[in-house]
């Protein structure tokens, strides 16, 4: 994929999100006009707008806010509202929970969360759903944590480990991340998806 320099072209083609993106003043926010983004930042949103999976950026200490149109449809009433804020605001009674992980991420760990139980408005009544998540760093062209990627996959139902945490070490080659099990059974309270 080449890169691309025309902010109008980074979002081009169909769908509510690429329409969104296009339409948002983006000079009114954190991240600033798109023709001064960085090509981290680029990278990173043609990554997730092209992917078939819900995926979420934050990008920068603040932590904006960029999202798919699976991620779109994942989150049902919500859709644009916490496009372009940082997620404290956009979800501020879940950062307690958040903020650690969004911590060691920026750190350079990769997390994992099995059968989250969420929380999500779909046409005004709240509905349950177990996720599973994925954290990983960002990385900038200065090989600094600059974001987190945040991959989403809906579940049938809780897993066995629910709603906790599983890390995977940057130190491990990939093929050997392998999730440490917690022996703590304590379960995680249903939280809502950012934004």
């Amino acid at each position: 994929m080449t890169a691309v320099s025309d902010p109008i072209e980074l979002f081009a083609g169909e769908g509510e999100m690429r329409d969104a993106f296009r339409r948002h003043d983006w000079s009114a926010t954190q991240l600033g006009a798109q023709s001064s983004w960085s090509p981290a930042l680029r990278s990173s949103l043609l990554h997730i707008l092209w992917s078939a999976f819900p995926n979420l950026v934050l990008w920068g200490p603040d932590l904006v806010q960029l999202y798919n149109e699976s991620y779109l449809d994942l989150i049902g009433d919500q859709r644009l509202a916490g496009l372009g804020i940082p997620t404290r605001e956009s979800s501020p009674h879940d950062w307690d929970i958040n903020a650690p992980i969004y911590d060691r991420v920026l750190a350079g760990e990769t997390i994992s969360r099995e059968g989250a139980l969420f929380s999500v408005m779909r046409s005004g009544k709240a509905e349950n759903l177990y996720l599973t998540l994925s954290y990983a760093p960002i990385y900038d062209e200065h090989a600094k944590v600059a974001g987190v990627l945040v991959t989403v996959f809906e579940a049938e139902e809780e897993l066995s480990i629910g709603g906790r945490e599983a890390e995977h070490h940057r130190d491990m080659p990939p093929r050997d991340r392998k999730p440490a099990r917690p022996t703590d059974p304590s379960r995680s309270p249903p939280v809502s998806l950012s934004s």
